[in-house]
């Protein structure tokens, strides 16, 4: 019966020290994810569109820029007071 009891104390020792190496596991897995997020090369300040569409508060749509009728919803292009 103390061999049991001993088994079980280590079965159980055996069970902590695996959880506790996979939440440390766990957190170098996220470190690292965030730091290769984080690090990521990125062109700042550029947006590539096709179609830029401009809505007002209300959701109505006050201008449309690209496609093939850009150059005549600009010339009536209306400045937004804000």
């Amino acid at each position: 019966m103390a061999d049991m009891n001993e088994l079980l104390t280590r079965i159980e020792k055996l069970e902590s020290s695996g959880r506790e190496r996979g939440w440390v596991l766990a957190g170098l897995i996220i470190c690292m994810a965030s730091l290769a997020v984080g690090t990521h090369p990125r062109k700042p300040g550029v947006v590539e569109v096709r179609q830029l569409v401009v809505k007002d508060a209300s959701g109505n749509v006050v201008t449309r820029l690209g496609g093939t009728t850009s150059i005549r919803v600009l010339s009536c292009w209306e400045p937004i007071r804000v």
